[in-house]
């Protein structure tokens, strides 16, 4: 299920389950088919796997149809949207910056940006002290400005997976001036809330769930 918002002008949509962030993604394109888009993923896993496992071809031009793109809401997994969303020229490029990276990109346009100090996922979960001084500050200039630059020349959506937060300061970076222009530039913000991996993959202690991320983030947009 997705919700649908206009905050400041950005259209914004929270949706249960990432896949299901195509529908606005979508919408956007329609709205301005013979503009460039660019994603900005900010996610715990990469979600880079091919559209439908590679079992079946992802439809040029799918993006212009509502019932294309309620089919494959419908029959894609966490993460194959991304793919999907290249393949069928919705977008030109997609930038994910996530803790885990263990897939290889299914299309040469899909860039994983990650930091290798990390420590691997069986690490995180186990052992979280030694994770959590860099996850507290995945939203911090010293954290996103080596990985991603600056903010993607063009229009781009900014898309917010809430497992990216694996502990309730990551939401309060002291420096971010890059994630501030990620929000006040974006032509639109998609959030899915995914609440079954925040409720596995945040550290122990945290109160933090898919439903108060969300609200949290909706209320930043307004005011950032």
């Amino acid at each position: 299920m997705t919700s649908f918002y206009k905050i400041n002008n950005i259209p914004v949509s929270v949706s249960d389950y990432h896949h299901e962030v195509l529908e606005l993604w979508s919408k956007i394109k329609r709205d301005m088919p013979d503009t460039p888009l660019s994603s900005v993923t900010l996610d715990h896993h990469s979600d880079v796997v091919a559209a439908y496992r590679l079992n079946e071809t992802v439809p040029s031009g799918g993006w212009k149809s509502e019932e294309i793109v309620k089919d494959a809401v419908s029959r894609l997994k966490h993460d194959e949207h991304i793919d999907w969303a290249i393949k069928s020229g919705l977008l030109d490029q997609a930038f994910v910056i996530a803790h885990v990276n263990e897939t290889p990109p299914a299309d040469s346009r899909i860039r994983v940006l990650h930091d290798s100090r990390f420590p691997d996922e069986l690490t995180q979960l186990n052992e979280p002290e030694k994770f959590y001084p860099m996850a507290s500050k995945i939203l911090d200039d010293d954290f996103l400005i080596p990985l991603l630059g600056d903010i993607p020349q063009g229009k781009y959506i900014l898309d917010i997976d809430c497992d990216n937060f694996l502990c309730s300061k990551a939401l309060f970076p002291e420096n971010k001036t890059l994630w501030t222009k990620l929000i006040k530039n974006a032509c639109a913000i998609t959030i899915s809330k995914e609440s079954d991996y925040v409720k596995i993959l945040k550290m122990r202690g945290e109160n933090i769930s898919g439903d108060s991320i969300a609200s949290y983030l909706l209320k930043l947009f307004e005011t950032a």
